[in-house]
């Protein structure tokens, strides 16, 4: 059984997910963080085990990373976080999968050719967080394996305590966190270091000692990659009254950002208009047409702002538009015309007359 619990500890421990609080008059409200495929995180792994006397250390690295989110068992949304080992290769194997839901509720595990099952499931936090906070995570566990005739059972309540916040050093850098105590059976079992900054633990140290035998297990952050996207840079661009000009617009994608963008344009003068093509980008690239509807636009610089918004995030690219009526609008254009036709029919009126009063002189 205490193989079981450290199994069980290893697996709530890792899924205590530093996710961004609310801040400021929201403070209070309950904030549920919102994973993306593609987001992943590298850890430093090293495992000290005691037994007999005897003290054995290793290291390795492993990555975290969200690989789907979907409807799984009774149609609830839920995300699924990949465990992979990477080798001095840079090879990678994948070694587990966790399931939850969208609210952070842990309901399956993979490791080892062994499935946990926690029912009902175990909430992971209560926010916002804040130093001195305190929650309770209980739960039945079954173990399933191919070795198992039948599943083992076990009932485990974990009390988790925020501490303090605190500046941690990794190898990835510097990061404000949570530093927060679990205890297992009332039994201090492991403390955890996460950022809001990077939406995981930061730090992670866990302890499971068995009469005179100990485990030791400390991951640090050594990289991190969040699902992002960005709006290409946009040239400043010239339109006249006698043209619509076509402004290509580029979406970058990062670490496998694969939602939708919707776009829109902030800042356009009276008597512009501007239509995007498509508005909402399923791949890459759309297209900004900008056009003069009114003749009384006057020349000058504008600052236009494009706003791209996907799966929750928000993106922005300021760009230059610089209006130049050169020619003439319509109803100036008729005024001229109009003012160059009397100038000629007086002149034609002016030479008749001449012509008519030298023929009678002569």
């Amino acid at each position: 059984m205490g193989g079981m619990r450290l199994l069980f500890l290893l697996c709530l421990t890792l899924t205590l997910i530093p996710t961004p609080t609310v801040r400021g008059d929201e403070s209070l409200a309950e904030y549920t963080p919102r994973m993306r495929v593609g987001d992943s995180w590298t850890y430093g792994v090293t495992r000290c085990e005691q037994e007999r006397g005897v003290v054995e250390c290793s290291q390795t690295r492993i990555k975290e990373r969200v690989e789907a989110i979907e409807s799984w068992g009774d149609g609830c949304g839920c995300f699924t976080v990949e465990t992979w080992r990477l080798t001095s290769e840079e090879s990678e194997e994948v070694i587990g999968r966790r399931w939850y839901t969208r609210d952070w509720r842990l309901l399956k595990s993979e490791k080892n050719n062994e499935t946990t099952v926690y029912d009902p499931g175990v909430d992971q936090y209560i926010f916002p967080l804040r130093v001195g906070a305190e929650w309770s995570s209980e739960a039945e566990v079954r173990v399933y394996s191919p070795e198992l005739r039948k599943p083992l059972q076990d009932h485990t309540n974990g009390r988790c305590r925020v501490a303090a916040k605190e500046n941690v050093s990794v190898p990835a850098g510097v990061f404000e966190c949570y530093r927060i105590e679990l205890e297992i059976d009332g039994q201090p079992q492991s403390q955890m270091w996460f950022s809001d900054e990077v939406k995981w633990n930061v730090k992670l140290q866990i302890a499971s000692r068995q009469r005179d035998a100990w485990t030791n297990i400390t991951y640090e952050l050594s990289e991190y990659s969040l699902a992002d996207f960005y709006i290409q840079n946009i040239e400043d661009i010239v339109l006249t009254s006698e043209e619509t000009v076509e402004v290509p617009v580029t979406i970058k994608r990062i670490n496998g950002f694969s939602s939708p963008v919707s776009l829109s344009v902030l800042g356009v003068p009276q008597g512009i208009l501007v239509r995007l093509r498509p508005e909402v980008v399923e791949l890459d690239r759309t297209v900004i047409q900008i056009s003069l509807n009114s003749s009384r636009v006057s020349s000058g610089s504008h600052r236009l702002i494009l706003i791209g918004q996907g799966d929750g995030l928000v993106r922005t690219e300021e760009f230059k538009m610089i209006v130049s009526t050169h020619s003439f609008p319509m109803a100036e254009k008729e005024l001229i015309l109009l003012s160059v036709l009397v100038v000629c029919i007086s002149v034609i009126v002016i030479v008749t007359r001449r012509m008519r009063l030298g023929s009678l002189h002569s």
